[in-house]
């Protein structure tokens, strides 16, 4: 029989049985049906009131927490999971069922009487404080996994531990507990975000005892993208320029696993290994059907003898047209980048003359200065295709910025000529920064960064800027304070990731 569209009284229907009990007294308290999408708690039995029965039903509106899975799924189906945990919060502590019907309660009467967004959050956040000492015994008592990890190769810094894998999955169980509650108060009214907003404290509150869940989720998201960023550039070159680039599609899936997967996760489910396969997923989702981007002719021009001109033709105006487009919007965002650079520095004709003539000696930017416009610009356009007018309004914003950022030793070079020129393409090891100071803090910020070092060394070439000789306007010898100038690279590097 098809249940779902049934009215509340109808749903009750389904329900109307009186609570039971098993041989170790354990009550149901809470039972579900799958065709209709909600679960019924059965507070008219458990307070013996038939005027509150009306509250008894919470209609789960989104599939994510209605889905029953498939044969092959690893996730089990939500709706008994969301029941299994309530009712075991509903047999440790009495006062967690009042505290339930209160919401159902001020729920329904909303419309008379105001129930803001922040009040609700406020209580769902008080709620999950009050029960959370049971989520850690029902944890603490039934995990199983040994998840400890004695390999010296491996990177802590997305390790996770059975303390922290415990964290994920505490957070998981309250989260499952107020969902009904939040699709009960967001049912007629959309409410932008809330699920996200209330799970992400959720998870702060399960952090409390040292494992910080949110930066470490983050920091498997960031890793696991930043190895699809450098192994397919052209992929994430056309990403450029749908506004995506590696934070915004970090913050995507961030707030993706947060509403849709951390809610999955089973008590003795190892949740990175989880998270990897739902990222491998939404990776290959996102690169394969969101942004198509590879062009495949129907026949193999190369290798076809007979293909005829027209094919031939057809396939360079196709790829010509292709690179104008890639151009134009690249242009396009270099003309929007200027404009921007020169309201937010207020450039005047006058100031970038002096610029031009007394700091750059009216010579062509060196290598050092467009490096680092590289770093600074290069993830929004191919800086090389701007002209040198572009660049040195581009240079002149970068160092409004820095200065007014406290920085001093980066504006120093920057603002000086090269006695020899620096050619920034040379490979040095990476290994060299691992023990300078501030290497772990951005270790934790940005994953990827030993492969960088080994790809790019890009933090490496910039530690090596400061052992060059550098002449202020005046033609006199600059002096580099070395671990000031180390700390600003780190500084930089940071505000750029």
């Amino acid at each position: 029989m098809a249940t779902k569209g049934l009215t509340t009284n109808e749903l009750l229907e389904l329900f109307d049985e009186e609570l039971e009990q098993d041989e170790e007294g354990i009550y149901n308290y809470v039972e579900y049906n799958q065709s209709a999408h909600c679960i019924c708690i059965k507070f008219d039995k458990i307070f013996n009131r038939d005027d509150i029965k009306q509250h008894n039903i919470f209609k789960i509106q989104h599939k994510r927490y209605y889905s029953p899975g498939t044969p092959d799924s690893s996730t089990k189906p939500m709706l008994p999971t969301i029941c299994n945990d309530i009712n075991y919060i509903f047999n440790q502590d009495n006062d967690a069922i009042r505290m339930y019907v209160v919401f159902s309660m001020k729920i329904a009467l909303k419309e008379k009487n105001e129930y803001p967004d922040d009040q609700f959050k406020q209580d769902i956040i008080d709620f999950v404080n009050h029960i959370k000492p049971h989520v850690d015994q029902y944890v603490d008592e039934n995990y199983k996994l040994e998840l400890t990890d004695n390999n010296e190769k491996i990177n802590t810094d997305l390790q996770v531990t059975d303390g922290m894998n415990k964290a994920f999955i505490k957070s998981a169980i309250a989260m499952r507990i107020v969902i009904p509650i939040i699709c009960e108060y967001t049912l007629n009214d959309k409410v932008p975000d809330l699920f996200y907003l209330i799970f992400r404290e959720i998870m702060k509150i399960f952090s409390s005892d040292g494992y910080q869940t949110i930066p470490k989720l983050m920091s498997i998201i960031r890793s696991r993208v930043e190895q699809t960023k450098y192994a397919n550039k052209k992929i994430w070159k056309l990403l450029l320029n749908h506004t995506k680039d590696v934070k915004t599609l970090c913050e995507e899936f961030k707030v993706s696993l947060i509403e849709s997967i951390i809610p999955k996760l089973d008590i003795n489910r190892s949740s990175i290994k989880y998270i990897d396969v739902v990222l491998r997923k939404k990776l290959e989702f996102a690169f394969t059907y969101n942004f198509p981007c590879d062009y495949r002719p129907l026949r193999n021009l190369e290798n076809d003898d007979d293909t005829d001109e027209r094919d031939r033709l057809n396939e360079t105006i196709f790829v010509n047209r292709k690179n104008e487009s890639e151009l134009a919007m690249n242009k396009l965002t270099i003309e929007s980048t200027i404009a921007q650079c020169i309201e937010e520095s207020e450039i005047t004709e006058e100031s970038l003359k002096h610029f031009k003539q007394v700091v750059l000696k009216s010579k062509p930017l060196n290598n050092i200065q467009k490096y680092f416009l590289f770093l600074a610009y290069g993830r929004k356009f191919e800086v090389n295709v701007s002209t040198e007018n572009e660049r040195v309004i581009l240079l002149y914003n970068l160092l409004n910025k820095l200065s007014n950022e406290g920085f001093i030793e980066i504006p120093k070079i920057l603002n000086a000529t090269v006695e020899n020129e620096v050619d920034v393409r040379n490979k040095v090891t990476g290994k060299k920064v691992k023990n300078v100071y501030m290497f772990e803090k951005v270790l934790k910020k940005y994953n990827g960064v030993e492969d960088i070092l080994e790809k790019d060394n890009f933090i490496a070439k910039c530690l090596d800027f400061k052992n060059y000789v550098y002449h202020d306007a005046n033609d006199n010898i600059i002096s580099v304070d070395s671990n000031g100038f180390n700390n600003e690279i780190y500084r930089f590097f940071q505000s750029i990731i």
